[in-house]
């Protein structure tokens, strides 16, 4: 369990260490991930996210997966034919939203901190 961060730079580092993790952990899976591999990178984000807040209920990182998936659905449902899928920022909501699910942060500040992310940090690609 790491000490929960107060300041968005802090968890902005915290959510793209994460990041950088699911990378890893996609890649042990699939060494040359396809593009519907990679749309599976968000399901690290509840147990990196339990993981850092020290939560092991499996009934609370459940919520946190079906919170998740719901809104990435949502996000996928809702974009262009031609847009491209961002799979880091995509984990990253996913990170974020595991800690609202936990009760941890709230939508204002989850928003402040996926803009800091994107402003700070090369986010728009694969590690």
């Amino acid at each position: 369990m790491k000490k929960q961060p107060r300041k968005t730079k802090q968890w902005a580092d915290e959510a793209y260490q994460a990041l950088n993790i699911a990378w890893e952990l996609l890649h042990e899976e699939h060494p040359n991930p396809d593009e519907n591999e990679k749309l599976g990178l968000v399901r690290f984000a509840p147990a990196i996210a339990g993981l850092n807040r020290g939560i092991s209920d499996k009934k609370t990182i459940m919520a946190a997966y079906d919170f998740i998936y719901e809104r990435t659905v949502e996000d996928l449902r809702n974009r262009g034919e031609d847009e491209s899928i961002y799979y880091s920022i995509m984990f990253l909501l996913g990170y974020l939203d595991a800690h609202i699910s936990f009760g941890v942060l709230n939508e204002n500040k989850g928003y402040e901190i996926i803009e800091y992310l994107s402003e700070h940090y090369d986010v728009s690609d694969e590690p």
